[in-house]
Order: structure tokens, then C-alpha cells, then sequence
């Protein structure tokens, strides 16, 4: 196999089907567990009065990261895109733009909590294990 010349595109993914239909299998879980946290575990802990570093109120920061990650694959990873962003693309990005959430929150009549930041760079470090580990997982070679 030869490698590829300036002129010609190259591929940073070993099969985009592949890497699209872990990101759709991964959505409907993150859903779950983002509603287990949220109608389950957060009154638990609130009834009693554990102390979870605030994890009961600040989990959505997580949540929110990992689902516009595998969004963002389904959307960006379509067979007909011909030039798709890097995989760090999908791991920073969201991060990113969850921080620029937070930190608008300032400004706007919403609750800003500066917790909140730090449970956005925990999703962050989550997502990056997502992705790295699950949805672009490379195969192992058959025999190798």
C-alpha cells in the first residue's frame, strides 16, 4: 500500500458506519442513564441528605457532553461528507461549548455555579474515554 500524496485526501477513520452506529447505540444508553440520575438518584440523594459533592445537581454537565459528542459523530461522519473533522473534534468541542454554556450563564438570569465548570471537565475526561475506548476504536487484526 502506498501512501498518499499532498493531493490526495486522506481517511482518519476505519469505517464511518462503523464509528456512526456505536455513536447510535451509545445515545440511547447515555439517555437512561442521564433520566436514571435525574428521577431516580437525585431525589435519593436529596431524601437523605448525602453528600455527593453535588454530582445530584450537577450530572446534566456530563450527560449533555457525551450526547452532542455522538450527535455531533451521527451529523459530521455521514458517508457523504467528504472532508470530516478529526476525532479531538468530537472530544473537544462539546467540552467547549458546555463551558461556554456555563460561563454565559453569568450574564443571563440563569444559576451559574462554578461546580458546574468543573463537572463539565469530568465529562470532558469521560467523553475522551467514550470515544477513544468505544466509537473509534480501531479493530483488532485478524491473526496479528
Amino acid at each position: 500500500m502506498t501512501k498518499p500524496g499532498f493531493d490526495q485526501a486522506t481517511e482518519p477513520y476505519v469505517d464511518r458506519t462503523q464509528i456512526r452506529r456505536r455513536a447510535l447505540i451509545l445515545i440511547p444508553i447515555i439517555v437512561c442513564v442521564h433520566l436514571g440520575l435525574d428521577l431516580v438518584y437525585r431525589d435519593w440523594v436529596r431524601e437523605y441528605g448525602w453528600n455527593d459533592w453535588g454530582l445530584a445537581s450537577s450530572f446534566t454537565q456530563i450527560t449533555a457532553i457525551l450526547g452532542i459528542a455522538c450527535l455531533m459523530i451521527l451529523m459530521e461522519l455521514k458517508p457523504s461528507k467528504t472532508n470530516p473533522p478529526p476525532p479531538a473534534f468530537f472530544m473537544v468541542v462539546p467540552v467547549l461549548a458546555m463551558l461556554a454554556y456555563e460561563a454565559v450563564q453569568i450574564w443571563l438570569p440563569a444559576t451559574f455555579d462554578v461546580q458546574d465548570l468543573g463537572y463539565c471537565l469530568i465529562g470532558g475526561i469521560i467523553n475522551w474515554a467514550m470515544l477513544r475506548l468505544i466509537v473509534f476504536r480501531k479493530p483488532h487484526p485478524v491473526g496479528g
